[in-house]
């Protein structure tokens, strides 16, 4: 039997969940992922950490700042057995700073520092980062963002929205694609960008004739 042409074969994209456990069924009707640093206390820096201030920080226009935001907050037990259990299988760290401004990133969580997905890019969100950096009670996220007012006449307030999302396997959606690329006969690339790691596997499914 030949080789049917490529325009007959449909490419199926299928997530598979890294969890070890699969999540609940109701999990998919849940409200949205809990967000950790809600009620977080902050206090800021300008000079390297030595000192903090609750009062956010004002860049000059046209200046470079290198600014140190602490963020102190209370993990329930509940949510750490959760995470230790599987059910809560990633976190997901976002900001709302305008990248055109940023100059760096560094985030650090009870002092172990949270890898970047590629190392010198500006993010607004950081998929992937391990729920067992988390600790039961108090806990501590370090944000240094150096910035750049690009204003030319007023001083730049520097306080962004910054969120710490937990994530179920029930979470997991794609954030770009899947968009198919360059093909042949015999091979073909997919692209696509989920909100967590996932396992995506490629089905080539012939036409029944």
């Amino acid at each position: 039997m030949g080789r049917r042409p490529l325009s007959r074969i449909l490419a199926a994209i299928l997530l598979c969940y890294s969890a070890v456990r699969l999540a609940p069924a109701q999990d998919a009707i849940a409200t949205g992922p809990p967000n950790l640093l809600e009620g977080a206390a902050r206090l800021y820096s300008i000079d390297e950490g030595s000192t903090f201030s609750a009062e956010p920080p004002s860049v000059p226009p046209r200046e470079v700042a290198r600014v140190v935001i602490k963020l102190s907050f209370e993990v329930p037990q509940a949510i750490r057995s959760l995470a230790s259990m599987g059910d809560y299988t990633s976190l997901a760290l976002s900001h709302d700073a305008a990248t055109a401004s940023l100059r760096a990133l560094r985030f650090v969580l009870n002092d172990q520092e949270i890898a970047l997905p590629l190392e010198g890019m500006l993010y607004q969100t950081v998929p992937g980062i391990d729920p067992g950096l988390l600790r039961s009670g108090a806990n501590t996220l370090v944000v240094e963002m150096t910035v750049f007012n690009r204003s030319r006449e007023s001083d730049m307030v520097f306080a962004p929205l910054i969120s710490l999302s937990a994530l179920r396997s029930s979470d997991l959606e794609f954030q770009i694609g899947p968009l198919l690329g360059a093909f042949d006969e015999g091979s073909l690339g997919v692209t696509c960008r989920t909100n967590m790691p996932a396992r995506v596997s490629i089905y080539r499914i012939e036409d029944a004739e």
